[in-house]
């Protein structure tokens, strides 16, 4: 059993950071601790219309994350962090 995981550095972000462009979020890279990140360490995270994201970052993290904020309506959105 594998439990490798592809990581946002293997993955060709662009249309990715385009899909979330149509949702009104923005794709952010940062290195060191991630702001908004629930769970430290490569996690993504989300304050407001931002999702970051470390080249560590798991695809999988950055996904999930994101649609938490697609599927929030607009006062939950405002008030995000975390």
């Amino acid at each position: 059993m594998s439990h490798d995981v592809l990581l946002l550095r293997d993955f060709d972000c662009s249309a990715f950071a385009a899909l979330l462009t149509r949702f009104g979020l923005q794709l952010a890279w940062t290195e060191g601790e991630i702001p908004g990140s629930f769970w430290g360490e490569s996690e993504a995270g989300l304050q407001g219309a931002t999702l970051f994201v470390r080249e560590d970052t798991p695809v999988h993290s950055a996904l999930h994350e994101a649609c938490h904020f697609i599927c929030m309506d607009a006062v939950r959105r405002h008030a995000l962090d975390r």
